[in-house]
């Protein structure tokens, strides 16, 4: 009887230990639980935080982008909408702005200004055609831009560069820096010039097999006031481009040589003279050097009429060459270059081509004319 109550005793004791432990185990798991759902709660909460004012910041930042963006926009448009065409830079850097070739926006916009399929106009002269680009004063000397300008797109000419590969050079290659341009001027001085045309010479030579001779010479620099020495130079310091803008400093970087012949603004057409003024119009090539006798080679004159000149040349070789206003300080070297060489200030003129039957055609053309 006695050990049946003892076993009893002893079964409601461990019961009761089992009982206890359970519950601290359930009590414990239960704040462990509770714990754990507190401790993801609290981290679902600082995530939520987190994401909320990282989403603000984005937000925040976003706008404050959006703003900044419309602001600059404005900034911009004011160089746009007071119609000067002179753009005070820094360091007394002046640029063309307002122009019709749009020159800075297409830059700085990545707009696209060929509206022309490229193949009309070239493919039936591709095949002994080449074509020099001269890159834009603007992309080249950019960090003189008003800090609104980031320039960094050249759409017009990647057009180009892709239809004509090899035949093509890139004078950002060659003239790729302040020294190669003139400050108050929108065009590259004679410096630049004579590096293009000596990398001209090079590039036909080794594309077409010819062995053309180059001129080497001496270039000279001098400081002035470019307006001043009236052979059309200063551009951008003219009344009419810089509106009421004043301009601090005038000086600007000039290069010459005494070892070539400058035909614009300062040869004067001689009947005897062996550079001849020949003018095309209605599929007629005339010769007008007579009528034109006594005139200075001027902007009118270039600007209407063919410069020709026959040379007596071991390379018999007859060109045409198209140009704009980079190539008006080193005339002359091209003159020389073959034995029959007609300058053109114009576009391609494929019924001109077809008349002359030239065996090169050249072309040089400054970036913000590529259309």
């Amino acid at each position: 009887m006695k050990k049946t109550i003892l076993v009893n005793e002893n079964y409601k004791k461990n019961k009761l230990v089992k009982e206890a432990k359970e519950a601290k185990e359930a009590k414990e798991a239960k704040e462990a639980k509770e714990a754990k759902e507190a401790k993801e709660a609290k981290e679902a909460k600082e995530a939520k935080e987190a994401k909320e004012a990282k989403e603000a910041k984005e937000a925040k930042e976003a706008k404050e982008a959006k703003e900044a963006k419309e602001a600059k926009e404005e900034e911009i448009k004011k160089y746009y909408n007071n119609k000067n065409k002179t753009l005070i830079g820094t360091n007394n850097h002046l640029f063309l702005i307002n122009d019709s070739c749009k020159e800075i926006e297409v830059h700085n916009n990545n707009l696209c200004m060929i509206k022309t399929n490229l193949n009309i106009r070239y493919d039936t002269i591709k095949n002994k055609f080449f074509i020099v680009i001269f890159p834009d004063k603007s992309f080249v000397n950019k960090k003189y831009l008003p800090f609104i300008f980031d320039l960094k797109h050249r759409p017009n000419f990647d057009i180009y560069k892709e239809y004509f590969g090899d035949y093509l050079l890139d004078g950002y290659n060659i003239i790729n820096n302040e020294a190669y341009y003139y400050k108050t001027d929108s065009h590259s001085n004679f410096y630049g010039c004579y590096m293009i045309y000596s990398h001209f010479v090079d590039n036909i030579n080794k594309l077409f097999n010819l062995n053309i001779n180059k001129k080497i010479i001496n270039i000279h620099k001098k400081e002035c006031i470019l307006s001043e020495l009236n052979i059309g130079i200063g551009d951008l310091t003219e009344n009419i481009n810089l509106g009421n803008q004043i301009l601090e400093n005038k000086l600007d970087d000039y290069y010459y040589s005494n070892d070539i012949e400058y035909i614009y603004n300062h040869k004067i057409i001689n009947i005897n003279d062996n550079l001849q003024i020949l003018s095309f119009h209605d599929n007629i090539l005339e010769n007008i050097t007579e009528s034109c006798n006594n005139l200075i080679i001027d902007w009118n004159i270039i600007s209407k009429n063919i410069l020709y000149k026959k040379n007596d040349l071991n390379n018999k070789l007859k060109v045409l060459i198209f140009y704009d206003s980079f190539l008006t300080s080193t005339l002359s070297l091209y003159l020389e270059l073959f034995n029959e060489v007609y300058l053109y200030k114009s576009i391609i003129d494929n019924n001109l081509i077809n008349f002359i039957k030239p065996d090169y055609i050249f072309e040089f053309r400054v970036e913000r004319f590529l259309f």
